[in-house]
């Protein structure tokens, strides 16, 4: 396979993936999506989804499953059965940027004051175990001139390659009649061991204590 081949077979299941996972987050933002992962290289082609909420993404004897199978497999030109999604609950939603974001969306749109809605996302992460939480509410919050408000909780790294595995990021959207509200949500993880809420490696700048060891 030339340079060539490889770079336009990178490249359109690169577009497959941000199509398929926008798609993904429009059908089940009730349902509390948050991430999705797509293994082209696995036969049959698998699917992997996050949500808060797996029963009612999956629906009453799998019929929404069966629903995604099959528009996946037209989108990917496959027969159906080439097709396998699994669907995961979410360990914690409190670390989950996206679902945050949404969760703020909502209640704005059930008439929450978006200062009150923010509040509630930050106690959640904190519960959660986050690190640090920040939220930045944008546009016609009050008044005729838009302007961006943001919210911080705790602490949240900017800078260096632990910013990919550490910072979890969401965005929403809430449609108003004074225009568009846009909500981005950024939280820290906490160090896990294990690998299951956060990272398994520390910051690199952690400083560690060791106990003096008995010497002779």
């Amino acid at each position: 396979m030339s340079d060539d081949q490889v770079l336009k077979r990178f490249m359109k299941n690169g577009l497959i993936n941000a199509e398929l996972k926008e798609f993904f987050e429009k059908a089940l933002v009730n349902e509390g999506f948050s991430t999705m992962e797509l293994r082209m290289q696995e036969t049959p082609i698998k699917i992997i989804l996050k949500v808060a909420k797996p029963h009612e993404a999956i629906g009453e004897k799998k019929i929404r499953l069966k629903q995604f199978q099959h528009l996946v497999a037209q989108r990917l030109e496959v027969p159906d059965e080439n097709v396998e999604i699994v669907v995961e609950k979410v360990h914690e939603k409190g670390l989950c940027a996206l679902i945050q974001a949404n969760f703020i969306r909502e209640k704005m749109l059930g008439g929450v004051q978006y200062r009150r809605a923010v509040n509630m996302a930050l106690k959640a992460t904190r519960h959660s175990g986050a690190q640090g939480c920040q939220i930045i509410v944008s546009g016609k919050l009050k008044g005729q001139r838009a302007k961006s408000v943001k919210f911080q909780d705790g602490v949240l790294i900017h800078s260096g390659n632990a910013v990919n595995d550490y910072i979890n990021t969401g965005y929403a959207t809430v449609e108003t009649k004074q225009g568009i509200i846009g909500i981005q949500v950024r939280i820290m993880l906490p160090h896990d061991p294990e690998g299951v809420i956060g990272p398994s490696y520390a910051l690199p700048d952690r400083i560690t204590i060791l106990e003096p060891s008995e010497t002779q």
